[in-house]
Formats: structure tokens, C-alpha cells, sequence
């Protein structure tokens, strides 16, 4: 759900721009209209660089039609945006290894927003960026070697995701167990 014992309230967070400006009616526009977009406008601008185009309009369709739209809160589509982000601006990381370009702080802070964002989207999702990160560094030492650019990215994607998912995590575990202890002392009165 979009608040509960798994999650820290990211989803609800985004869903709340769209019940504002349309009622709760709109409660999963963010996922599975605004998200599914995104998602498939990722895919097509990436195979269109990558001048695979036929390739990326399967995959887009794909992506739309095996999953039924219907009204669940949880995050879905936006799960798969950070994912898909965060593979992309890893592929950047790869493709340009070699060069000494400062535009990798840019591709850093990227996948740091978006390894936060799954956090605290549902933190069950934290499985997802831990296996990514280890298997990222697997990948770049086994082709490119240890070299400055990765060393960047051991220190400095595990710290940025931090500071971008510690505030909210400490709001929201306080927000948490404000609404839990009453219950507690409610079950304990039975």
C-alpha cells in the first residue's frame, strides 16, 4: 500500500500531487498513467539513441499491454521508472569509462535520487539497489578495472542516496510509530 509498515509514504507522496488537482478519484494516475508514460517515453528515447528503434517499440508495447491496468495503490510503474533510470545512467557510466568527464557527478546524483526514491517507495524495493550496487561494481571491475571513476562511485552513490533517503525516513518512522503506539496500547487494554 501506499502507507503501511513496508513503505516510508513515497508513493502517497507522489500520488498526492494528482488527488489535489483531481480528487481521489485520480489516486493511481501518478503509477499507472503518469509513471507507464515515463516509463515507455524512457525506453523509446533510449532505443531511438541507440538507433534500435523496432526493438524499443516491442518493448514499449510490451510493457503496456502484459500488465492489466487496474486501480492498485502500490508503486508499480514508478518502481519500474527508477529502475529502468537507474540501468540507463549506469550504461552511460560504462559507455564513457574511459575518459575523465566531469558529467559523472551528474549520472552519481541520478542514480542516488533514484536508488532513494525505491527506498522509500517501498522498502522491500531496497533489495533491488543493494543487488544493483553489487552487481554494478561486479561488472565494472570485471571489464574496466579499478580505476578513479569507480572508487567515485563506491563512495559516493551509497553516500548521496543516504542523504537523500535519511531525512525522509526519519519523518516518516516518526510519523510511524506516533500512529502505531496508540494502537498498541489499544490491543493491549483487550
Amino acid at each position: 500500500g501506499s502507507a503501511g509498515t513496508i513503505t516510508f509514504g513515497g508513493q502517497a507522496f507522489f500520488q498526492s500531487f494528482f488527488i489535489n488537482w483531481l480528487g481521489l478519484n485520480a489516486i493511481n494516475i501518478f503509477d499507472s498513467v503518469f509513471c507507464l508514460c515515463l516509463c515507455v517515453f524512457l525506453i523509446i528515447e533510449w532505443t531511438i539513441e541507440k538507433k534500435i528503434i523496432k526493438f524499443g517499440s516491442l518493448i514499449a508495447t510490451l510493457l503496456i499491454l502484459i500488465h492489466p491496468q487496474f486501480v492498485n495503490v502500490s508503486s508499480v510503474y514508478s518502481a519500474v521508472l527508477f529502475m529502468a533510470t537507474i540501468i540507463i545512467l549506469s550504461i552511460e557510466i560504462f559507455r564513457d569509462q574511459s575518459s575523465e568527464n566531469s558529467n559523472y557527478f551528474k549520472f552519481f546524483l541520478g542514480i542516488s535520487l533514484c536508488l532513494a526514491s525505491l527506498f522509500v517507495l517501498k522498502t522491500t524495493y531496497g533489495l533491488f539497489s543493494f543487488i544493483f550496487y553489487i552487481l554494478f561494481l561486479s561488472f565494472y571491475l570485471l571489464f574496466c578495472g579499478f580505476n578513479k571513476n569507480l572508487l567515485k562511485f563506491i563512495i559516493l552513490i551509497p553516500l548521496l542516496s543516504l542523504i537523500i533517503a535519511v531525512p525522509w525516513t526519519i519523518f516518516s518512522i516518526k510519523k510511524y510509530l506516533t500512529k502505531v503506539e496508540p494502537l498498541n496500547s489499544l490491543q493491549g487494554l483487550s
